[in-house]
């Protein structure tokens, strides 16, 4: 038994435009927008020191600005802080020891370790500068520098 003939269509089927570019467009704009959100989420690269304060959930203790970005000349950046004391420089190592000065007890606070994953981070010049800033203060510090590449 036939419920319903098909009909034969005369003319050739035309896609109805007026819908399907507006509707493209949308659509492209919602999944254009859902893969950049999606991409922002999922990143996981440390981009600011924020970024390292909420990851690692560790307060960072300063910034040391790096030697191009000064308008001061140093001979020997690794001794920044005992040849100019009151360069900018300076100024970051001595907020680095006064923030390891008051992160918890003196007792506690007896060895430090500068250390980092690549060649030539400035590991020895952190190193020098930070013991040149806490010597200041009339404490006894000892450099003990164990680099592996540049003994």
């Amino acid at each position: 038994k036939v419920f319903n003939r098909a009909r034969l269509h005369l003319e050739p089927y035309m896609p109805q435009w007026k819908i399907m570019i507006p509707g493209g467009v949308v659509l492209g704009l919602m999944l254009g927008f859902g893969l950049s959100f999606l991409l922002e989420f999922m990143d996981s690269s440390v981009k600011t020191p924020n970024d390292i304060s909420r990851k690692m959930d560790m307060p960072v203790l300063g910034i040391i600005p790096h030697v191009d970005d000064l308008e001061e000349e140093f001979q020997d950046v690794r001794l920044a802080f005992a040849s100019n004391p009151h360069s900018l420089m300076s100024e970051a190592f001595r907020q680095i020891r006064s923030c390891l000065q008051f992160s918890g007890p003196a007792s506690q606070r007896r060895t430090l370790l500068v250390t980092s994953s690549l060649p030539e981070d400035g590991r020895t010049t952190v190193a020098l500068n930070l013991a040149a800033s806490i010597a200041r203060t009339g404490r006894k510090v000892l450099v003990v520098d164990t680099n592996v590449r540049q003994p």
